[in-house]
């Protein structure tokens, strides 16, 4: 936690995107609250900035598809729990019975993406409020869609994440955790006994396809970031990402490594094979320092 936390204030990276992004919907929120619940005194005032932070996400695109889901989810809770609450004369438990089993069934549809679950809270609170009328009602449609146009702007104009960058820091966090595989390997090979390390080298080298994925899902971001996204004109993209074809070369490489830890790994523990001679492993640990 100390490292991150460190890492968010000195250099550019992950953290720091975490730390923006974080901050941004926190200001998204309290924007929203000061147009719904300060300015317009809305009965319902959660309902915007509860939209607004969920409306800035990791992506500008993102932020935008994911508004469409939130306020349509919204919206159908909104309504069907108000019909209830109107159709039992606001009795809350039987307005439940009516309304949850069939939100929660609708927020599975994969149209709404994640969004789904948005449907049941949002008639959770309609239904809790007590009150039916088609004024209240348009005043949940309203916050709504003042959270989400917030939250819209907000991560769209102010410091939009562009993701550019991300491709070229995984690929140089992989390829220096591949340094540390083989580093440890050298070390341990030159050891007597070093082969009983190798469970853990395997282990390590299993890690590496981890962050080969890291790689391509922050090639997927950099993608989408750039979809509908202002931030090339507000923010410096730096330099483009470097090109697929390192991803592919970083895949073999990956496969090689976990291969020698799986073989190094079969010697030391079947008892059957013939281990090779220690002058083999000192060459080996030549080779991989």
């Amino acid at each position: 936690m100390h490292r991150a936390v460190r890492s968010a204030f000195v250099e550019v990276g992950p953290e720091r995107d975490t730390l923006v992004q974080s901050l941004k919907a926190a200001g998204a929120a309290i924007a929203a609250w000061a147009v719904s619940g300060w300015w317009f005194q809305a009965p319902m005032a959660l309902l915007a900035p509860w939209t607004a932070i969920a409306m800035v996400g990791s992506t500008v695109y993102q932020s935008v598809r994911t508004g469409v889901q939130q306020f349509a989810i919204i919206a159908l809770g909104t309504l069907w729990a108000s019909a209830a609450m109107a159709f039992t004369r606001d009795r809350t438990m039987t307005a439940m019975l009516l309304t949850l089993p069939l939100m929660m069934l609708l927020g599975n549809y994969r149209r709404f993406g994640n969004q789904g679950i948005y449907g049941a809270t949002t008639a959770l609170f309609v239904i809790t409020g007590g009150v039916s009328s088609t004024s209240t009602v348009g005043h949940r449609l309203l916050e709504t869609l003042i959270g989400a146009v917030i939250g819209l702007l907000v991560n769209a104009f102010v410091l939009p994440p562009v993701h550019l960058r991300s491709v070229r820091d995984r690929l140089v966090r992989l390829a220096r955790e591949t340094a540390d595989v083989l580093g440890a390997m050298a070390e341990g090979l030159g050891e007597e006994d070093g082969l009983e390390k190798s469970e853990g080298w395997h282990h390590s080298a299993g890690g590496l396809t981890a962050s080969l994925q890291n790689v391509s899902e922050a090639r997927r971001w950099a993608m989408e970031g750039a979809r509908w996204n202002p931030g090339g004109r507000l923010r410096r993209a730096g330099p483009k990402p470097p090109p697929f074809a390192e991803d592919m070369r970083w895949g073999r490489v990956c496969t090689r490594v976990l291969a020698i830890t799986r073989t190094l790994e079969t010697i030391n523990d079947d008892t059957e094979l013939a281990p090779p001679s220690p002058d083999f492993f000192r060459l080996l640990s030549n080779v991989l320092g």
